[in-house]
């Protein structure tokens, strides 16, 4: 690490060891520089966590719509924004931000988990499994993903036996898992 991001990680360190968290801004370090493009993403995450930490939400989400215009394919930004969104009860733009995070970055597994997560705690167990398959499909043999898909399934199970009803997926899911993942890889 050289150059403009190891300056300003080193400004970091210093501004964070003396408590002045309100001198420690991306915008300071914007201004010395002439195109933000040549902050790199991990920068980016840094200042979003920062004012995300320090709860200046609306700061954190503008940061994120510039850095995800400069680094669309980072898969962490989208992420971020989601668990943010997430956070501020506003279920349906997170939901928006993953499914398109999900399309500019198909290999993140975590981004294709957090879209299904937030499809079953919306109630829509249907898209929550198609999420995990369309994941599936575009990263096969992914033994995080078959995890994750067995989960969800355990976690219906659980609420259909609330009801009085019995339902048996898990199983057979997390057998064709096991299948998939470890004898297909022979």
């Amino acid at each position: 690490m050289t150059g403009p991001e190891d300056c300003w990680r080193k400004q970091e360190r210093l501004l964070l060891h003396h408590g002045k968290f309100h001198n420690l801004r991306i915008e300071s370090y914007m201004k010395t520089q002439d195109s933000f493009k040549i902050i790199c993403f991990r920068v980016w995450i840094k200042s979003v966590k920062l004012e995300w930490c320090l709860n200046y939400i609306e700061k954190a989400l503008d940061l994120l719509e510039d850095g995800l215009k400069a680094f669309p394919d980072c898969a962490k930004l989208w992420m971020m924004k989601g668990q943010i969104l997430e956070q501020e009860g506003k279920l349906e733009e997170a939901r928006d931000v993953y499914t398109t995070g999900t399309k500019k970055c198909p290999d993140s597994i975590p981004l294709w988990i957090l879209l299904a997560n937030i499809e079953e705690r919306r109630g829509h167990l249907t898209r929550a499994r198609s999420a995990l398959d369309k994941a599936r499909l575009r990263n096969p043999q992914n033994d995080r993903l078959w995890l994750e898909t067995v989960r969800i399934e355990v976690r219906a199970e659980r609420a259909a036996e609330k009801l009085g009803q019995k339902l048996d997926i898990a199983g057979p899911l997390l057998a064709k898992g096991v299948v998939e993942h470890f004898f297909m890889n022979v």
